[in-house]
């Protein structure tokens, strides 16, 4: 019941017209490139303990990667036929980051992120961590402004959204030279039904304050995996853990801009969003020290918020 629910609110709701060019007056095809500079977090890369006393009771602060901002694209393309049209777009995001630490003088590093026999135990040598995200988006949808006069413009719209998320987390502990990684994979696809609402004031000659709230809800799956190495004493060892699942998620689209229409045709935008997806991110975790086989499966979201420069024409 709650995903048939999701399912007409995806339909229904949520972000009209993503870019001003969209909403305006003359008709004609358009298309619009939007720079987002957009951090990520909630992404739960915390990977080692660092503790400021060498004395074998674990403490301190759990050190994780941080992500800065990045330059991602977003390209639109459709028709417009005044009060109504049509629109297709896509957004590609990619992302790398790193973090390495060394204990300090008279401190120690413990491990989180291995296997439970050695879990909690200090290392002497460097502990690093490198994660990555991808993310795409593919929108098709039809739009209509519903309110239309000299100061407001407010539209609706209604498609379908394709989503994929890569998520992927390698760590790594080194210990008087025996090695101890840790590599945590998670990609996500969806496909489902996206809608929204879109308005516009007008604020000055050419110049509109814009406001969007978008809401997709998409049926797909998630495929995860859990590889640790060890190399203790020259003794090299695999564990493999694997999992697919069935998996509904969803995404909600919030931002608001400021836009100048230079022309009739010309359009430029710049803006802050916040979008967040939903059940995108799973992993395997190990969490009993005796049974050794005892496993957690974590779901998380991913959150992203940032700064937008679009630019936009129809011809």
């Amino acid at each position: 019941m709650k995903g048939r629910v999701h399912l007409v609110l995806g339909a229904l709701l949520a972000l009209a017209l993503a870019t001003p060019a969209l909403a305006a007056g003359p008709t004609g095809y358009f298309v619009a490139l939007e720079a987002k500079f957009l951090q990520p977090s909630n992404l739960k890369t915390g990977y080692v303990l660092n503790d400021p006393v060498d004395d074998f009771v674990p403490s301190g602060t759990l050190e994780d990667v941080e992500f800065d901002d990045e330059v991602s694209a977003k390209l639109w393309f459709g028709q417009s036929f005044g009060n109504s049209g049509w629109a297709v777009s896509y957004w590609s995001y990619d992302e790398e980051a790193s973090d390495s630490r060394a204990a300090a003088s008279g401190g120690e590093l413990w491990t989180t992120l291995h296997h439970p026999a050695e879990i909690f135990f200090p290392v002497t040598g460097p502990s690093s961590a490198r994660v990555g995200l991808e993310a795409d988006t593919i929108d098709a949808f039809y739009w209509r402004r519903v309110v239309d006069d000299e100061k407001m413009h407010l539209s609706w719209y209604s498609g379908l959204r394709h989503a994929t998320l890569d998520y992927g987390l390698r760590v790594a502990y080194d210990d008087f030279g025996d090695l101890f990684t840790a590599n945590y994979i998670s990609e996500a696809e969806g496909l489902g039904m996206i809608g929204g609402l879109r308005g516009s004031m007008r604020v000055g000659e050419g110049w509109y304050v814009n406001g969007n709230i978008g809401y997709s809800y998409m049926m797909g799956d998630i495929d995860s995996s859990t590889t640790m190495t060890s190399d203790f004493d020259f003794v090299f060892s695999t564990l493999d853990v694997a999992k697919e699942e069935d998996r509904s998620m969803s995404t909600l689209d919030l931002g608001c801009s400021v836009s100048w229409h230079v022309t009739d045709r010309w359009m430029l935008s710049l803006g802050y969003e916040f979008s967040r997806w939903e059940n995108v991110v799973d992993r395997t975790l190990f969490v009993d020290d005796f049974n050794l086989t005892q496993v957690a499966h974590e779901t998380f979201d991913v959150n992203w918020d940032g700064f937008t420069i679009s630019a936009g024409v129809i011809f």
